[in-house]
């Protein structure tokens, strides 16, 4: 006999209700069993991982501007623009907290496999990249994260069935945002969407239901459609005043100093640059451009194993090794422009608006004033 999953359907949500309510479910997966959540927000909300510094991550003066609603997920990855045209999906799943098959990065990678299984007969072919991506011939179209308490898990996915690029880059300090009327084209040979991969306007109710029926297949489970219990709301309510909607959830103290640097090499073939954003001692994400780069998914794979690794010339070479020739450019000339933005990373103190990122308000303080203004629309 299947395992019965509670499914649970939403549209257009605030962040800090939204994500209050992942939190609920997950909190309550262990006594309640699963419950798949497929759901989208309302436009614009931008959500920031569980560990990341939102005034690095986001324009917080571009969301003023565009009433874009801003929200702190539990769990990890990277900062998302979300939408009427993204659609969200939380697992909130009881797990046995023992053994490898336990470890946060085995649970995202079989819970992964749900968006897979929903995607194959759109006939998209995705497959796991990296640490939390899923990339269709090395775009990418869909963030994973993932969240274990004691006794639970929750795995969140945003799956790109369309995607506004330049809406995004106006709100997220993406490193692509330094290449100017080349951001564009740049991200999109990066990013793909479920529209752009099934070449047609797909309904997203048709991608919702798509992922529904992936997940019953991928864990042979039998989804009933249902509600959350007054007692989940009244948590949820309570949750998303006390958490996601507070200052202090969305500014805390900043855990790690984000760095940016930026490096060039000309070679007689043309110029190779690269752009860098440091986390502490490891790299936080990289950007790799120039005149030469004919293979963008060899370049992506490489941006993509960079990604929270401590950098040298070693591990640097070796791995520009890898994709050099599909490339089209030496490994040492890709390998020592990333080196370059790496030092000057490095070198550099607190981001105060050069390169990418426009100067932020200074301190915690400042940033919750404008608080009721950003977050207004969260509930």
């Amino acid at each position: 006999m299947s395992e019965r999953w509670r499914l649970l359907v939403e549209d257009g949500v605030g962040a800090a209700s939204g994500l209050a309510t992942d939190d609920t479910l997950l909190r309550e997966a262990a006594a309640r069993g699963t419950s798949l959540r497929l759901y989208t927000y309302r436009t614009h909300c931008a959500l920031v991982g569980r560990f990341q510094d939102i005034e690095a991550e986001l324009d917080l003066e571009a969301c003023r501007e565009t009433g874009t609603v801003i929200g702190r997920r539990p769990t990890g990855g990277g900062a998302i623009v979300m939408g009427r045209d993204q659609l969200g999906v939380a697992l909130a799943a009881p797990v046995l907290l023992h053994g490898a098959a336990a470890h946060p990065r085995a649970l995202l990678a079989r819970y992964a496999e749900g968006v897979r299984a929903a995607l194959e007969p759109l006939g998209i072919r995705a497959e796991l990249r990296g640490k939390n991506d899923l990339v269709v011939e090395g775009k990418k179209i869909a963030g994973l994260g993932i969240a274990v308490v004691p006794g639970a898990a929750l795995f969140h996915c945003s799956l790109l069935v369309d995607l506004d690029v330049p809406f995004m880059l106006r709100v997220l300090r993406v490193p692509a945002r330094a290449l100017g009327e080349r951001a564009v084209p740049t991200v999109l040979r990066r990013v793909t969407t479920v529209r752009r991969e099934s070449g047609g306007d797909i309904p997203l109710e048709e991608v919702r239901s798509a992922v529904a029926h992936g997940f019953a297949r991928a864990f042979g489970s039998t989804l009933v459609p249902g509600a959350l219990d007054r007692a989940e709301r009244k948590a949820a309510r309570a949750l998303e005043l006390e958490r996601y909607a507070s200052a202090e959830w969305l500014f805390p103290p900043r855990l790690r100093e984000e760095r940016h640097g930026e490096g060039t090499v000309e070679t007689p073939l043309g110029t190779v640059h690269a752009a860098v954003t440091l986390a502490g001692d490891v790299i936080a994400a990289v950007l790799v451009s120039g005149d030469l780069i004919g293979y963008e998914s060899a370049i992506a794979e490489f941006e993509s194993s960079l990604r929270w690794t401590r950098p040298s010339r070693r591990i640097l070479r070796e791995r520009a090794s890898a994709v050099a020739n599909a490339a089209g450019i030496g490994a040492e000339a890709l390998a020592d422009a990333v080196w370059q933005a790496c030092v000057e990373a490095r070198a550099a103190g607190r981001n105060t608006g050069a390169c990418y990122y426009p100067a932020a308000p200074d301190g915690v303080a400042a940033a919750a004033d404008g608080l009721a203004e950003i977050a207004g629309g969260a509930r």
